[in-house]
């Protein structure tokens, strides 16, 4: 049986987000006038296992992320990793799970959020 990681995470609005307008190209930055995108299906891809052996249980990596209308992640930017050997596992483990799209006025948006990922000794969110 594989081990079980503890990784958190967390959605907050980009750092500098200001306009609760959708961008050129129609994507929205997660604002108080934006329903959050939420997890769906976390897919770890080495994060976990990497953050454990690799920073002593820290690995926190702030990745900011569009949330397409239909749930998938794409354009990753790394805000901060604490490990850079941790950027590419973080950014992996991001694109390759799955999301309950954002909205705005009801309607699903395009949202680019800041994902804080947090490996740790408590259990992680379901």
């Amino acid at each position: 049986k594989p081990i079980s990681y503890a990784i958190r995470y967390g959605f907050s609005a980009p750092s500098g987000t200001l306009s609760t307008e959708p961008n050129a190209n129609g994507v929205y930055s997660l604002t108080k006038a934006a329903f959050p995108p939420s997890m769906a299906n976390f897919s770890d891809e080495g994060y976990g296992e990497l953050a454990f052996l690799s920073t002593k249980g820290n690995g926190d990596c702030d990745i900011v992320l569009t949330i397409s209308k239909k749930g998938n992640a794409s354009d990753p930017q790394v805000i901060h990793c604490e490990s850079p050997a941790l950027e590419k596992h973080a950014v992996d483990t991001l694109l390759k799970s799955k999301y309950n799209p954002g909205s705005v006025n009801g309607k699903n948006v395009p949202i680019r959020a800041l994902i804080h990922l947090e490996f740790g000794d408590v259990p992680a969110k379901p």
